[in-house]
């Protein structure tokens, strides 16, 4: 039998926090990682807006100069019909770290990857995780799977494994870990395209309505694209079958500001472009896990999820994975505490986000006995 590979660290997961936990790793000298991405980052992912201090990770992990060479769409702030029917308004200006942005999410991911490459980092690409075997005191054997359903199974061995695989944690689940989920969100979204000539009336502002069953978001893209998407209950999606695109147009026909703003910009829906997603708000239990074997770390997505209201979930991978690889670093180094103080700074970070979450909520009154805004409220409540 051919003898497994041996790293200090095994990433599962090759996205935005995976890649921040491996370029972390890299410049805390762990050299022998190995990156594990089940897909070839060609499936498209909603757009997703990035606060202004999203710099200064990018600055720390070595990434600011490249990244802002890629061109993203700015984010120069957002409007919002919330809590009351006229628009308000948040931009940056005033900002000292400057306007965000929203991202092409297939290509920044892409990127992502491809700096990770460039660090001499192994990343291997549909390429799943299988199983895993508790070995000694010292390493952790995994199954992998390359090449999808019928592929070639490989089997590797490391000191650590962080668990990068996104909202279903495919590692820590296996460990035992359990989400404590708060609230769950069905997110339906869909890519208009603009023509050149009209895609100033779309502006540079993300854009929020609420309405009775839920909210909607619009965000200008690259490529004179338009992401538009729709967050409500499991419930309400059912009933109003928002999943197919005659339930979901309708309900973009039925907003005040949404629907005016796509018109005067000629915007056309991209046939074939309507998703659907779930939006759970959790945390995981524990996040880590230094026992003898195996040792683990969740992060990103895998650690808690945000309701996408906040914005913050590349946001919250990306620092998941600096001072999560920092935090795998120093344990790997012999500092004892460094992984419990990382997993007590996720937790309270999740309490902070509950928080600032109820007070949103809790601003739109319009509809309070409306079933969506009664639920989101009730959920604040039961943290």
């Amino acid at each position: 039998m051919r003898r497994a590979e041996h790293y200090d660290v095994v990433v599962l997961g090759g996205g935005p926090a995976g890649c921040a936990a491996a370029l972390s790793l890299a410049d805390r000298g762990i050299e022998r990682v190995l990156v594990v991405e089940a897909s070839e980052y060609e499936a498209e992912r909603v757009g997703e807006s990035i606060p202004p201090d999203t710099r200064g990770l990018f600055s720390a992990l070595g990434l600011l100069r490249g990244f802002v060479a890629e061109g993203h769409e700015p984010c120069l702030g957002s409007c919002s019909s919330w809590g009351s029917d006229e628009l308000g308004y948040n931009d940056f200006v005033f900002n000292p770290h400057g306007h965000g942005w929203h991202l092409d999410r297939r290509r920044f991911d892409a990127w992502m990857a491809d700096r990770v490459r460039a660090k001499r980092i192994e990343l291997r690409t549909s390429c799943a995780f299988v199983d895993h075997r508790r070995e000694d005191p010292h390493g952790i054997e995994l199954g992998l799977r390359v090449g999808g359903h019928g592929g070639t199974s490989v089997r590797v061995r490391s000191h650590f494994v962080i668990d990068a695989t996104g909202a279903r944690a495919r590692f820590a689940r296996r460990c035992r870990a359990r989400p404590r989920e708060l609230d769950r969100l069905v997110v339906v979204w869909g890519y208009l395209e603009v023509p050149d000539e009209t895609l100033v009336h779309i502006g540079r502002l993300t854009m929020l309505e609420a309405m009775e069953y839920g909210w909607w978001y619009l965000a200008r893209l690259p490529r004179q694209r338009v992401a538009v998407a729709l967050a409500t209950s499991t419930a309400i999606h059912k009933a109003r079958r928002f999943a197919r695109a005659p339930g979901w147009l309708v309900a973009l026909g039925e907003t005040r500001y949404l629907l005016p703003t796509l018109l005067e910009a000629e915007a056309r829906p991209i046939p074939g472009s309507l998703a659907v997603c779930t939006a759970p708000s959790f945390l995981l239990d524990p996040v880590v896990d230094v026992s003898p074997s195996p040792r683990w770390l969740a992060i990103g997505d895998s650690a808690s999820g945000f309701d996408p209201i906040s914005s913050q979930g590349i946001f919250k991978g990306l620092s998941d994975g600096l001072h999560g690889g920092r935090a795998v670093a120093a344990h790997l180094g012999g500092d004892s505490g460094a992984l419990a103080t990382h997993a007590a700074r996720v937790r309270e970070r999740f309490h902070g986000y509950v928080q600032q979450r109820a007070y949103f909520y809790g601003i739109e009154q319009r509809w309070a006995q409306a079933a969506f805004w009664r639920e989101r409220v009730a959920a604040s409540m039961r943290d």
